[in-house]
């Protein structure tokens, strides 16, 4: 009888016939690899927003979505969340309320099966953008000088369009440049600025992203009116005019201008001269008035020419009546002797009253 030996017999299942035991391994894994059941995987995935032009998204959007696909053991276990790609969403064709995903954007690779998309549910809110124009309100500090005064300031263009979210473009009232100060002016400025954008989120309409317009800014003063006067001297009297006529010696004249201009003037010896001629009675005056004595009164020569055009005087011209009462009128004396009271006045003289 033969005796039984384990040691023996194991090894005799491990090692006799083994190529055949091999090849029976073999077909065994293969047929379990190509026969195993499919299996279900999660996958998240990146996904990417496209922006509506004429909308604003008012809501935030999650940043992954999570993917569910099917497919065999094999093909499954090969797969990442790279092959995937990423999941694309146009905001054009998305509506208000909860946020819906169209799944057949997601293209599967080949082998593999999507079962659904899981995201986190959002109630999507979109802000419409509207144009809208708004008046530009320099930001210049403007101080002028004590011959002159500020008239005002004008900008070109005067309205600018910006556009943007409806909520934001009504919080805007006007649209303000880059400051600049300006002391102790004379004379008309002329600059250009650019316009400084007022919020996050609006352009300037008809621009490039980022862009911002110019405008042309004017700042206009003007001189003070100023008055200056003058004792112009009356200088010599024609021979015709009666000695009788008591005349002064100088009139006062008032030179009326610009004052930066009247200072030019300032210290001028003669900036106003006169002359005087004698104008003959007018038709109808024969009886009552022998003639006008005339004193006209002009710049003087000292005056310089770019600034006489704005100067004016007041009075131009002064008037004397010349009437018979001019002549010589007798002495006491004179007047007893031919019965006659004396007139009236020193020395028998009347003074002439301008008209």
């Amino acid at each position: 009888m033969t005796r039984f030996r384990p040691l023996r017999w194991l090894a005799g299942l491990l090692f006799d016939h083994w190529g055949t035991k091999a090849t029976a391994l073999l077909l065994a894994s293969v047929f379990f690899i190509i026969m195993r059941e499919d299996v279900t995987r999660q996958f998240a995935i990146p996904l990417h927003v496209i922006d509506d032009p004429e909308r604003v998204l008012m809501t935030k959007l999650p940043e992954t979505v999570t993917v569910e696909v099917h497919g065999s053991w094999s093909r499954i276990n090969r797969l990442s969340a790279n092959d995937l790609g990423t999941l694309e969403l146009d905001m054009k064709k998305v509506k208000e309320g909860a946020l819906h995903i169209d799944e057949s954007k997601l293209v599967m690779p080949g082998g593999v099966i999507l079962r659904s998309l899981i995201y986190d549910g959002v109630d999507v809110r979109f802000d419409p953008m509207i144009e809208r124009e708004f008046p530009v309100k320099p930001v210049i500090p403007v101080t002028v000088h004590a011959d002159y005064e500020y008239v005002g300031l004008t900008t070109s263009p005067a309205r600018i369009t910006l556009r943007g979210p409806k909520s934001v473009i009504q919080e805007i009232s006007s649209l303000a440049t880059e400051p600049e100060e300006f002391k102790n002016i004379t004379h008309n400025v002329e600059i250009v600025k650019s316009v400084l954008r007022p919020r996050e989120k609006v352009e300037f309409a008809g621009m490039e992203k980022g862009e911002r317009p110019e405008v042309t800014i004017k700042i206009m003063v003007q001189p003070k009116p100023g008055e200056r006067e003058v004792m112009v001297p009356l200088g010599a009297v024609p021979e015709l005019v009666p000695k009788t006529m008591t005349l002064p010696k100088s009139f006062p004249v008032a030179i009326r201008g610009p004052r930066p201009d009247l200072r030019k003037v300032d210290g001028l010896k003669e900036p106003v001269t006169a002359t005087i001629k004698i104008e003959p009675p007018r038709p109808g005056e024969e009886g009552s008035i022998r003639g006008t004595l005339i004193v006209d009164f002009a710049l003087g020569a000292g005056v310089p020419e770019d600034i006489a055009g704005s100067l004016s005087l007041y009075p131009a011209r002064r008037r004397f009546p010349i009437t018979d009462g001019e002549e010589p009128i007798p002495s006491k004396a004179g007047a007893a002797a031919k019965g006659r009271p004396p007139a009236d006045g020193a020395n028998g003289v009347r003074t002439p009253k301008p008209r």
